[in-house]
């Protein structure tokens, strides 16, 4: 029994001695590297803004309410640009060069179609005082400005704003 018990006193013993000899300290030199910027070039602008008529001046004003930038990228359009009678044009540029154009139709004017007294369908266009809306652009980390044209009926194209990003 006593060697039994001089063998486990041997066993804790050598037990003790490997892990006192096993946690020295390290010479270690920890280098920090820094994290590189993540350089998305799908992200997708959106832009919630304010378009409001200036009867004093006999022009539009057009305002953000607010902005967002999202990862995403839009599905390929294989529609043709569309043709409005009066429409906003958006023009976002990467330092200073044009990389996209969208066109909408100008919100300020909306196309009510109904039956006439003859029971013919009739088109008119309603122009409105002030709306709000959104847009969605495709733009990269780069896109440092947003401008916003606007072209009436029968008028050339007037620049509204320029929204810096």
């Amino acid at each position: 029994m006593t060697s039994f018990i001089n063998f486990l006193k041997y066993i804790i013993l050598f037990t003790f001695i490997i892990v006192v000899f096993s946690c020295g300290t390290s010479n270690q030199t920890i280098i920090e590297k820094p994290v590189p910027k993540y350089n998305n070039p799908n992200l997708i602008l959106f832009l919630v803004l304010r378009i409001s008529n200036d009867s004093i001046n006999n022009k539009n004003i057009i305002e953000v309410v607010s902005h967002s930038k999202s990862s995403g990228k839009f599905k390929p359009n294989t529609d043709s640009n569309p043709e409005y009678e009066n429409d906003l044009s958006f023009e976002l540029f990467d330092q200073g060069k044009l990389i996209s154009s969208t066109i909408i139709e100008h919100p300020l004017f909306k196309t009510v179609e109904f039956t006439d007294e003859l029971n013919n369908l009739t088109k008119k266009i309603v122009k409105l005082n002030k709306k709000e809306f959104f847009v969605r652009l495709q733009m990269t980390n780069d896109s440092n400005n947003v401008r916003i044209f606007e072209k009436l009926k029968n008028g050339s194209k007037t620049e509204l704003n320029n929204v810096k990003l």
